[in-house]
C-alpha cells in the first residue's frame, strides 16, 4: 500500500519529496495512535479467551482461509488473505473493539446562520463537537444479549453478528421502538447454504457506529474495509 500510495501521490502535480513527508508523517502519527492498537487489541481479546480463540481457528479452518499441508515431513499453512478478511467473526471482534475503544469527535459548523442544536444555540460560524462515545456507549441502541447479560460496555464478541435463525441477533437492541426508525436493517440476503453461518453487516449502523471518526474523515477506515 505505502509504494503505491507514494507511486500515485509523486505523479500528481506540485508534489515533491517535502510534501510527500509531510503526507507520510499523517499517515505514521494516525496508524499508531489507531490502527496498531486497535489490531493488537483485537489479538488480545481472542487470545484471552480459549473459546473464542476456538472458534476464531474453527471458522478460519471451515472456509478454507487456513489450509495445512505437509511437505517433505514439514508442516506448512497456507493462509488466505481474502478470505481471512472476509471472516464474519474476525470481522465482529474487530467492530466491537472499535466501538469500545475508538472514541472520535464529529465536528461541525453552521456556516450561514445560527442554528438550535438541542438545548444549545450555535452562532453562524460557532464549531460544535459531539463525542460519538455518546452513541457506543448507548444502551437503548445496542443489543446487550439476553437478559442483558453484555452490557455496552463490556466487550462481546458475537454483539456485531447476526444469525439468520435468532430474529434478536445483530448488534442493534431490537426491543427498543426509539431507534427502530433511524436504525433500522434491512432483511439480510440469505441462501441455503449459509442459513446456520452468521452474518456481518454494518447495514444501519450509521451514526451509532463511527469507527475512526466515520466515513471519509479519517485514514485509518482503510485499516477495517
Amino acid at each position: 500500500m505505502m509504494r503505491e500510495r507514494q507511486r500515485f501521490l509523486l505523479a500528481a502535480d506540485e508534489q515533491d519529496d517535502a510534501a510527500l513527508a509531510s503526507t507520510d508523517l499523517g499517515l505514521i502519527w494516525t496508524s499508531i495512535t489507531n490502527a496498531v492498537p486497535l489490531a493488537m487489541l483485537t489479538v488480545l481479546y481472542i487470545i484471552a479467551d480459549p473459546i473464542l480463540l476456538h472458534r476464531v481457528r474453527a471458522s478460519l479452518r471451515d472456509e478454507g482461509a487456513i489450509i495445512p499441508s505437509s511437505t517433505g515431513g514439514k508442516e506448512e499453512v497456507t493462509i488466505g488473505v481474502a478470505k481471512v478478511l472476509a471472516n464474519p467473526l474476525l470481522q465482529a471482534v474487530y467492530a466491537e473493539t472499535l466501538r469500545l475503544y475508538v472514541q472520535a469527535y464529529v465536528t461541525q459548523c453552521s456556516a450561514h446562520q445560527g442554528v438550535t442544536v438541542g438545548r444549545w444555540w450555535l452562532d453562524q460560524n460557532g464549531v460544535v463537537m459531539v463525542s460519538s462515545y455518546a452513541n457506543h456507549m448507548n444502551k437503548q441502541l445496542w443489543n446487550e444479549g439476553s437478559d442483558g447479560a453484555h452490557p455496552v460496555q463490556t466487550f462481546w464478541a458475537d454483539r456485531f453478528l447476526r444469525y439468520p435463525q435468532d430474529p434478536l441477533s445483530g448488534p442493534h437492541r431490537r426491543s427498543t421502538p426509539s431507534c427502530s426508525s433511524n436504525t433500522e436493517v434491512p432483511p439480510a440476503r440469505i441462501d441455503k447454504a449459509s442459513t446456520r453461518r452468521p452474518l456481518f453487516s454494518l447495514a444501519g449502523l450509521e451514526g451509532m457506529w463511527i469507527p475512526y471518526g466515520g466515513t471519509s474523515a479519517c485514514s485509518n477506515l482503510l485499516a477495517y474495509y
